[in-house]
């Protein structure tokens, strides 16, 4: 009769003993999946935060390059503009060129002296 109730308290406690553990182990695994969740709910977060601003990063990026090249366009208008001025301002030159030497031609021979021509 002892050993049967011994045998039956121990039963009764590894009962106990395996019931408490197994929820002992239900709500550790509650709090961990969550940890898991709020984990997983910040790393999203993050990562938004992150594309947000990359986002903004590629946007500014984007103006950025959209300023420059603007810059650059009038740069080459101001160059293309610059080469047309250089043009005129050569065919002017030579002109005057010209002009002056026919008007020395002419100042020459209208004083009789052909011979410096």
């Amino acid at each position: 009769e002892r050993r049967e109730r011994r045998c039956l308290v121990r039963q009764y406690i590894r009962t106990q003993c395996l019931s408490s553990t197994e929820r002992r182990l239900a709500d550790f695994e509650r709090r961990n999946a969550t940890k898991e969740a709020r984990a997983s709910s910040l790393r999203e977060a993050e990562v938004s935060a992150l594309e947000q601003v990359c986002a903004g990063k590629v946007n500014a990026s984007a103006a950025r390059v959209q300023v420059a090249q603007s810059k650059i366009d009038h740069l080459q208008d101001l160059r293309a503009a610059i080469q047309c001025r250089r043009v005129r301002v050569e065919r002017e030159a030579a002109d005057q060129t010209r002009n002056f030497w026919a008007a020395h031609e002419a100042w020459m021979s209208e004083a009789g002296c052909p011979e410096l021509l």
